[in-house]
């Protein structure tokens, strides 16, 4: 009977509800230590992203590797874009080599003849290669019909028989000089050289032009299936179009 007792009172004292605070008290001081130490870790990771320089390139979805740069707005564009996007655009613009453009996934020189496209000028009936169709999508809606119109009164009918090529040799194109917001003027010297069975050494004629371009918005790859629908991407994804282009004398270039 005695021993019954005397565990019933060992039990009471371990029962005893200030025990019970304690081991409550020190579960939840541990509990807020971790719940410290977690939201400590999480602010350190928020400054480290928040410090760290952005990426320098992105992967396209078609595997090539582009450079990025902070813009303080949807028009701006870096400069060395905006130079790069004109002389790529008319380089392809004003060539006529006989040959079409290579297909994604062709072989270097397995290249068809070129028939060219039919455009209609004020002298006639005239043709432009299909590189330089496909590279007018790089100019504005406006501006395109009468640009590619001349382009066709310049390329030789000769390139589409294999007598003769034409291409753009430039000698100077400026940096982008800003005109307004989202819009830039370029002055390019260059020379158009005609080769031909009759002139191998090539005929050159001035091409000095003042080139006034503008961001527009970049345009969502979608479905690239067909020949159309690649041109109008490739020549657009810079986000940037030529809207003007006038003759330019070379005398009045700033030394």
């Amino acid at each position: 009977m005695q021993t019954i007792q005397k565990i019933r009172r060992e039990s009471r004292k371990t029962a005893n509800p200030l025990n019970t605070f304690g081991i409550f008290v020190l579960v939840t001081g541990a509990l807020s230590v971790i719940n410290t130490l977690v939201t400590l870790l999480l602010v350190g990771a928020f400054f480290s992203l928040a410090h760290k320089k952005p990426p320098t390139l992105v992967q396209l979805v078609n595997g090539k590797a582009i450079s990025v740069a902070a813009m303080s707005s949807s028009n701006d564009r870096a400069p060395a874009v905006v130079r790069q996007f004109v002389m790529d655009s008319m380089m392809a613009l004003l060539s006529a080599t006989g040959k079409l453009p290579l297909e994604p996934g062709a072989k270097l020189g397995s290249e068809a003849s070129d028939a060219g496209i039919s455009i209609r000028t004020k002298s006639g009936d005239r043709r432009i290669s299909t590189l330089s169709w496909q590279s007018s999508f790089a100019l504005s809606q406006d501006f395109r019909p009468q640009a590619i119109a001349s382009i066709a009164d310049l390329t030789p009918p000769g390139a589409f028989n294999g007598q003769a090529q034409m291409t753009l040799i430039t000698d100077k194109l400026s940096d982008p000089e800003k005109i307004a917001d989202g819009q830039w003027k370029l002055i390019l010297i260059a020379r158009l050289e005609t080769f031909s069975s009759n002139h191998p050494e090539g005929i050159s004629v001035p091409f000095n032009k003042e080139i006034f371009v503008r961001a527009i918005d970049t345009p969502t790859p979608g479905d690239l299936t067909s020949t159309l629908q690649r041109a109008v991407y490739q020549t657009r994804q810079a986000g940037l179009e030529i809207y003007g282009m006038r003759d330019f004398q070379p005398g009045n270039l700033k030394p």
